[in-house]
């Protein structure tokens, strides 16, 4: 054990409930009073509370002694008291809702291997042309999850090379490729349909090859600098490198199935969660780390500044999941529908801290136990 390992136990032993180790490996949590989130006092707390509400209608069907995951998020009991508080209680203005958080929850700072800082991007959801029908304009298909395991070994390679074709999982066809492969990143997306209808779809499950960023594909092989990958960067030159293009995509093994979620033109999609998400105030989390429904203190860091400098805080809840979002410090912000937000998140891209909000009910009533293990 290292020295700052000791150092951190001993101190948890010290202080009761100053520290609470999640199963999984060198995953830290340390409670911190409100005074040292930067931001505070001048955040979204409204924006967030409405979000978090949005997840208390799962929470609130909850068995009270069912356990939230990960296990240090303790029962399902103290999570519905916060719930209920609200439901009984509606708050309007952002001053209440800054007194509800610091009358219901605790926050905590992370720490991954003694790192506090991870990796932020974004998402949202794109507005595309399609069509239910295989037409000259749209010939590259979107397809339903399969019900033979057998078909959940394929690449993506083989998957849009036609090994499904003609088995009734073509969900319906796009007019774009490139777009096609960005839409199973989204995980959702509109689709406006030749007779002006607009159905949503969105993720019915995946094959069985892991994600690969194909960013590393562009660095690794000296295509584009690292600080210049974005999402309007990578479609830009696939576009003017149409010979290059399917070699690219097909290097990310992975695909992602579909299904239509809905056909109501407005409405927001849900994440993983299964609740409607809140353009900036909601997020998608590696959910072995980080329980659906906690609230997120997100401080982004000024990468212009030299020194330790936040240029930007953020309220969210923890309520989607994403194949590419992996770790206990990383996360993807949804930044809402369309192009406007499509140019937002595909330049999100920074680097941060934040602080993970528990009911004070669990922190009260659970005993944490000190469960850490070491390399």
């Amino acid at each position: 054990m290292s020295v700052n390992k000791m150092i951190v136990s001993i101190t948890c032993l010290l202080f009761l409930n100053a520290c609470v180790f999640d199963n999984s490996e060198r995953f830290v949590l340390n409670r911190i009073p409100y005074s040292q989130l930067q931001g505070w006092q001048d955040g979204p707390h409204l924006g967030a509370l409405n979000a978090f509400a949005k997840s208390c209608t799962k929470i609130i069907r909850y068995d009270d002694q069912r356990m939230v995951y990960p296990k240090y998020a303790g029962k399902a009991a103290g999570w519905k008291s916060v719930c209920q508080q609200l439901i009984d209680h509606p708050i309007e203005d952002n001053h209440a809702a800054k007194a509800f958080f610091e009358k219901n929850f605790v926050p905590f700072s992370t720490l991954y291997d003694g790192v506090g800082f991870g990796l932020f991007t974004g998402y949202y959801v794109p507005e595309l042309k399609g069509s239910f029908t295989k037409t000259q304009r749209f010939k590259y298909p979107l397809y339903a999850l399969p019900h033979d395991n057998t078909a959940m070994d394929l690449t993506r390679k083989q998957i849009t090379g036609g090994t499904l074709k003609n088995n009734n999982l073509e969900l319906l066809y796009l007019d774009d490729k490139i777009e096609a492969f960005f839409l199973q990143i989204q995980g959702s997306g509109r689709i406006s349909l030749p007779d002006d209808t607009v159905v949503t779809v969105g993720y019915a499950g995946r094959n069985n090859h892991e994600y690969k960023s194909i960013g590393e594909y562009f660095v690794h092989n000296n295509l584009m600098q690292k600080e210049d990958i974005t999402a309007q960067s990578i479609k830009g030159w696939l576009r003017d490198n149409p010979e290059k293009t399917d070699d690219i995509l097909n290097y990310n093994q992975s695909y992602v199935f579909m299904e239509v979620k809905s056909q109501e033109a407005h409405k927001l999609p849900s994440g993983g969660q299964g609740v409607e998400l809140t353009p900036m105030h909601s997020i998608a989390i590696d959910k072995n780390f980080i329980p659906y429904s906690a609230p997120i203190w997100l401080s982004l860091m000024d990468k212009k500044k030299e020194t330790l400098e936040y240029k930007e805080h953020l309220f969210l809840v923890a309520q989607d999941t994403g194949s590419a979002i992996k770790g206990p410090i990383r996360g993807d912000i949804f930044f809402g529908i369309g192009t406007q937000a499509g140019e937002k998140a595909g330049r999100a891209k920074e680097f941060g801290k934040y602080f993970i909000f528990l009911p004070s009910a669990v922190v009260k009533n659970n005993r944490f136990e000190i469960m850490a293990t070491y390399e």
